[in-house]
């Protein structure tokens, strides 16, 4: 994901999930974060929860912060 290096950056530094495919982290065997496209805008689902980190052509810094922020609640780290 051109232009999404640093929150991908950020989220395989958190040593306790594993990416078992590409975009796709899993914490203690459990599908915690994966990302995709629709309609040109960049989503992540985390949990049940779906996050628009941004378009195809720009992140969205701010909604990244918040994706990251989600992803420690969801595996219980603190934030």
């Amino acid at each position: 994901m051109l232009g999404f290096e640093n929150i991908l950056s950020r989220i395989r530094g958190i040593h306790e999930l594993k990416e078992r495919s590409l975009l796709h982290f899993y914490y203690k065997g459990r599908g915690i974060i994966h990302f995709h496209a629709d309609s040109g805008n960049i989503y992540a689902d985390v949990g049940t929860s779906r996050i628009m980190i941004g378009t195809i052509e720009k992140p969205d810094p701010a909604a990244e912060e918040l994706l990251y922020a989600a992803i420690l609640r969801e595996i219980s780290m603190p934030i």
